[in-house]
């Protein structure tokens, strides 16, 4: 290159970027390997939750209880130790705090050592929060340690109730308005041993009916893209061969906010056409006074149903 000529100009990875990327290594090792759970990167669309931890069965079943998760790595996050040596001092900005605490699953705050190679984790909820002039507060203390032995504490977070049981209740109601006395949604005794994943089983009856496995993709949590929509296809297709061709149908339902994050992308909307066993509603989801699911058409509009009708208005 001649030395009349400066380089050209181009980006440059920062010590950060570097320091976050391990961070995510440290944390999706321990919630793998440790744990034996499932670690989603979140961090293309960064709003202050890196990740999403999701709660396995030992034959790696998974659950549907998840954890939301920011992750920081670095000595500076361990730069304002606790006077007894108890724990580290985190201070954030509002804006964050409101997000988490108003956030649908629980969140907790994972502090990554790379010298030590460990992680320690709290849990943020209003109660340990620390108001200060300039923001907030919270301890991490240094006995929770994210590893197998946090495996029960974790467990706890996500039993008490999370957005995903106040939808399965509410799309149970939605249902039976829905549908009328064409409905009858087949208790758990009922439903086949093998059965898994979807939140109910139902049958309609007349010649626009069957027995379909219903469940649904929380727009909040997962965006309804094809890939999502196929990963739900798999396991309807798991159902009907585990009951012997007895399930062949899937009534998935996608609940958003507003109907942007409810929209289907084209490939997702090809997806669906193509697919013979799947009917897909849209809901938007409101929890203003009661909670309650609105289906919406194809034009962002309000659907109204006689109960047991097939198609709107009728």
């Amino acid at each position: 290159m001649s030395a009349d000529f400066a380089p050209d100009p181009l980006p440059k990875a920062t010590r950060e970027d570097g320091l976050g990327d391990q961070g995510m290594r440290m944390v999706d090792r321990v919630v793998s390997e440790d744990l034996g759970w499932i670690f989603r990167d979140q961090t293309r669309k960064d709003f202050g939750i890196d990740a999403l931890i999701e709660l396995a069965h030992r034959d790696r079943r998974v659950t549907g209880r998840l954890i939301a998760a920011q992750i920081k790595c670095g000595k500076s996050w361990f730069s304002e130790p606790m006077a007894d040596g108890t724990g580290w001092v985190y201070r954030g900005e509002v804006k964050h705090l409101n997000y988490w605490l108003g956030h649908s699953l629980p969140v907790i705050l994972i502090l990554c050592d790379q010298d030590d190679d460990r992680c320690y984790y709290a849990h943020v909820a209003a109660a340990r929060v620390r108001q200060t002039s300039s923001g907030w507060s919270i301890v991490v203390p240094r006995a929770q340690i994210l590893d197998a032995s946090a495996q029960e504490h974790l467990k706890r977070l996500t039993r008490a109730p999370q957005r995903k049981d106040v939808i399965e209740f509410a799309l149970l109601q939605h249902l039976v308005d829905r549908w009328g006395d064409r409905l009858r949604i087949c208790p758990i005794l009922e439903a086949p041993r093998d059965f898994q994943r979807f939140a109910h089983l139902i049958e309609i009856r007349g010649e626009t009916g069957g027995t379909f496995g219903v469940h649904f993709i929380d727009a909040s949590v997962r965006l309804p893209t094809a890939e999502a929509i196929e990963e739900e296809l798999e396991w309807r297709d798991y159902n009907e061969r585990a009951t012997g061709g007895g399930v062949k149908d899937l009534m998935l339902f996608v609940v958003g906010d507003d109907p942007e994050s409810i929209r289907l992308s084209a490939d997702a909307e090809e997806l669906v056409d193509r697919s013979p066993n799947l009917r897909l509603h849209r809901l938007l989801y409101d929890d203003e006074r009661i909670v309650s699911l609105t289906e919406i058409d194809s034009g962002d509009r309000p659907l109204e149903f006689w109960p047991g009708a097939d198609e709107p208005g009728l």
